[in-house]
């Protein structure tokens, strides 16, 4: 069951072709959607992928995100609201009033749609899922993108909330999951983590993310190379937010450290970004020589970017999701030097340059090797590449999912429809 790398139009036939029948789905996403971001960019993947694949899809989300990926899928928005207007992730004194708002909008679309499940994404979206499971009976999938007992207290930078933040996360993470109908987790260690919560083994299921394959290399921008003055250096590329939990501090020191091997390198961090933050605006003060923020809106900036990459990076030290930048690395062929906390998916010396979480020395040895050793460098990154190709396609990636709808619904009674 493993797709060929061959065209998208030619994966997207044979899905049609293969796809078990249809169903309706009504995904719930707690978020802005969609939006350049890992959990944004796998939902509308998911949702494309399975609309390819004859399912009637549906989204539910927060009032903000650009037009729908995917014109064939509806997106039921709640109208605007002064109190709400942010396009980056976590907490925010309006969000309770938000969650409620999107709970009485998907059950006016459950019960408009009458879907054959909920496919919640984040723990907001599992409270939604759960109060509307209630209302109609339809079951409810909860996709974890994350474990929020981690993931919480790095919005914080003051003891208390960061406290706050711990013990919130781990009430969601303990008692949350095991109340929905199933749990797609996207990588072995998360799925066993929910396990030791007490959902049951049956009902937790291991399906990584895809990502799209392009059909054809990207070009890099042209002039790249010749910016803040460096004609022709290497340059060691990071894409993606700028939030703290992506542990940005610790790449500009291991960068501070190769480039004195390597003088002539350019650090590169791009970043779809467009709202400042406290963290963001700190760290644009710290970036040293040879280190610059380059705003990249498009994606297809973005793939020409991985296209004029020497080396990609992946600073991340926790992680229990699975960082979609690291499947775009993959996807693009690049060379990559990433944290073993960021690293899923990747093999030391056989798909990546893996490299203890914290140590600082050994990342910027990565990152001078690779810049030095290009037959390596090369090496990895078409391993990575043909690792993507194998694993990632999202055609694969919506099969199983598709095999976790049919094994819900086989032993689902609904209450109401």
């Amino acid at each position: 069951m493993v797709d060929s790398p061959g065209p998208v139009h030619q994966q997207r036939r044979a899905a049609r072709e293969c796809a078990p029948q249809a169903l309706r789905v009504l995904m719930i996403a707690a978020s802005p959607f969609p939006l350049p971001r890992g959990s944004q960019v796998l939902i509308a993947g998911l949702a494309d992928s399975l609309h390819e694949r004859g399912h009637r899809v549906e989204i539910a989300t927060y009032p903000t995100g650009a037009d729908s990926p995917v014109p064939a899928v509806p997106v039921h928005r709640l109208r605007p609201t002064p109190l709400y207007r942010r396009l980056d992730p976590g907490p925010a004194l309006s969000k309770p009033l938000l969650d409620l708002l999107l709970a009485r909008k998907t059950l006016a679309v459950a019960r408009r749609s009458r879907p054959d499940l909920l496919h919640a994404h984040n723990f907001e979206g599992l409270l939604v899922g759960l109060w509307v499971r209630r209302k109609t009976g339809v079951p409810v999938i909860y996709h974890l993108h994350n474990l929020m007992e981690p993931e919480l207290p790095a919005y914080f930078r003051f003891r208390p909330g960061i406290w706050a933040g711990r013990w919130v996360g781990r009430w969601v993470d303990v008692h949350l999951p095991r109340r929905a109908d199933a749990c797609i987790a996207l990588h072995d260690e998360a799925a066993a983590h929910l396990r030791q919560q007490g959902v049951a083994p049956e009902r937790v299921h291991v399906v990584p993310p895809g990502v799209h394959l392009p059909e054809t290399p990207p070009l890099p921008p042209a002039g790249l190379r010749r910016r803040r003055g460096r004609p022709d250096g290497p340059i060691v590329l990071y894409s993606g937010n700028l939030d703290r939990y992506q542990d940005l501090d610790f790449l500009l020191e291991a960068f501070g450290q190769a480039r004195a091997g390597c003088p002539e390198a350019t650090l590169v961090l791009a970043t779809h970004q467009t709202q400042e933050t406290r963290y963001s605006r700190a760290l644009q003060r710290t970036l040293g020589q040879g280190a610059y923020l380059l705003p990249t809106p498009s994606w297809d900036e973005m793939r020409g970017l991985l296209a004029a990459a020497d080396v990609v990076v992946s600073p991340r030290q926790v992680c229990w999701g699975f960082p979609i930048k690291v499947l775009n690395y993959m996807a693009a062929g690049c060379p990559i030097v990433a944290a073993a906390g960021s690293a899923q998916g990747l093999r030391h010396m056989a798909t990546a340059w893996i490299v203890p979480n914290g140590d600082v020395a050994a990342f910027a040895r990565g990152i001078q090797r690779l810049l030095e050793d290009r037959d390596l460098a090369g090496r990895l990154g078409q391993a990575a590449r043909s690792e993507v190709q194998y694993r990632h396609g999202w055609p694969t990636c919506a099969r199983a999912i598709e095999q976790v709808y049919q094994t819900v619904t086989a032993t689902h009674v609904t209450v109401e429809r």
